[in-house]
């Protein structure tokens, strides 16, 4: 399966785009820059579109509202998640997630901007990308239509109860809650575990609190909940199988390197290599930024290929 890295950078102060191109182009993206929202929208239109899109507010011949408007309204743009960025001083009091919901957009930042926290937000929202492309790739292509039987279906017989004995039977014990995850002492490897496993459980509020507020886009849990269900659903409810985990350390910094094979709709999938940032705090390791590394392919003799899964 293969993802375009093409990220369309719209802004008419130059600066600010030339900072903006050199963080994404860090990760290996490939950027197309313009400083004019009619120019951005041309790149929207063309036959090889973003996967992202990075705007400002404030732009000649169409401003960064009229953007999101036309590209959401569009059906084959309307999956595009786009990123609106804007001067704090146009903050008007407002917190990015008030902006983010008005403007229709995907995600807000005010600038100036720190580089890991735009790396963290243009990160979370090409996992979207890849967790939508993963649900259409596993999707079958002729989807067999379910013909409803109106046959009558056989009455059950109602069950004999017997009323003298009844009374004694008492009631089944109910499963004790399970006691809340201590996140403060956990290292890095096991954050990610509990993250990577926690939506197939439902536990979105989980996967919030593993994550630094840089990557939950500033909005609160109960909100980031909601949304984080929603998506899980629209992407097939996907699944991850860990294959391998390494962890290096570095001061108050950690990258984890996990090999995983993600199951959406019951399919399985390709193996994928990410990079997961954390960082320490004094609320323990945070989340910071999630890096999709590039598949590495190595041809292999006939003997070799016998070696089964074993890692290369």
């Amino acid at each position: 399966m293969f993802i375009s890295r093409k990220v369309l950078i719209a802004d008419p102060d130059e600066s600010a785009l030339a900072y903006m191109k050199a963080v994404i182009r860090s990760k290996g993206y490939d950027v197309v820059d313009v400083i004019d929202g009619g120019l951005a929208w041309d790149e929207m239109n063309c036959p090889d579109p973003p996967v992202l899109a990075i705007v400002a507010l404030q732009m000649n011949s169409m401003s960064g509202l009229e953007f999101c408007r036309r590209s959401k309204r569009d059906e084959n743009l309307k999956s595009i998640p786009i990123l609106v960025v804007c001067d704090t001083s146009m903050s008007a009091g407002r917190n990015e997630a008030f902006w983010m919901k008005g403007l229709g957009c995907d995600d807000f930042m005010f600038k100036p901007f720190d580089p890991l926290a735009l790396l963290g937000r243009v990160e979370v929202m090409m996992r979207s990308v890849a967790d939508a492309e993963a649900q259409r790739a596993a999707a079958p292509a002729f989807p067999r239509s379910i013909v409803p039987d109106n046959k009558p279906q056989p009455k059950e017989p109602m069950p004999i109860v017997d009323t003298d004995s009844a009374a004694s039977v008492t009631e089944p014990k109910q499963p004790a809650a399970p006691e809340p995850v201590s996140l403060k002492d956990a290292k890095p490897e096991a954050l990610l575990e509990m993250y990577l496993n926690a939506a197939p459980k439902g536990q979105f509020g989980l996967e919030y609190d593993i994550q630094d507020s840089e990557m939950t886009s500033g909005i609160d849990r109960a909100q980031y909940e909601r949304r984080r269900q929603d998506a899980y659903e629209a992407a097939g409810k996907p699944s991850s199988e860990i294959i391998s985990l390494e962890s290096k350390e570095s001061h108050n910094v950690a990258k984890v390197t996990c090999r995983r094979r993600e199951t959406v709709n019951g399919l399985q999938g390709h193996e994928r290599t990410e990079e997961y940032c954390f960082k320490k705090t004094f609320q323990g390791w945070k989340l910071i930024s999630v890096r999709v590394k590039p598949a590495a392919f190595k041809i292999v003799s006939d003997d070799e290929s016998t070696d089964g899964d074993n890692p290369r």
